[in-house]
């Protein structure tokens, strides 16, 4: 290194690189969110009915237990959210850059519900939930009823 410029320009390089890594990698992953909401788009609603939840895995597994009981989904029961899960789980992307994929699914899945929705909120729903920002306010704009358990 003291050849060529020493620590502070080997850092600088480093810098660079990581940041050239991140901005590819929020590119990509952007991209494969897009991709996997239009396949969900095109697989449609699900026979029973969209099921949705906020709060924690106890309302998680409700949810999904409710849903297999009357042959609806959550959106982790898609082929979708399991492609979705698996990228994050896979890659170990964190929650920072998992939520906007998780945010452009959860849209896509609540303008494609009719009529009514379930859900299941867990003792607490978070004010910066996907559940509040995202899916609800489209529910209500598109006029479904949400039906809360």
């Amino acid at each position: 290194f003291v050849a060529t410029g020493g620590v502070e320009a080997g850092m600088a390089a480093y810098n660079l690189a990581y940041s050239t890594f991140q901005a590819t990698w929020k590119a990509i992953s952007s991209k494969l969110a897009a991709s996997i909401a239009r396949q969900w788009a095109e697989l449609g609603a699900a026979r029973g009915g969209r099921v949705f939840w906020s709060g924690g895995d106890d309302a998680m597994n409700a949810a999904m237990n409710y849903a297999k009981s009357t042959g609806g989904t959550t959106l982790e029961m898609t082929r979708a959210g399991q492609n979705l899960q698996n990228l994050i789980t896979t890659r170990n992307i964190p929650w920072s850059e998992a939520r906007p994929m998780w945010e452009r699914l959860s849209s896509v899945y609540a303008r494609g519900a009719n009529k009514i929705i379930h859900f299941f909120p867990g003792t607490t729903v978070n004010s910066g939930s996907i559940w509040l920002n995202i899916e609800r306010p489209i529910l209500i704009n598109n006029g479904v009823k949400i039906i809360t358990h």
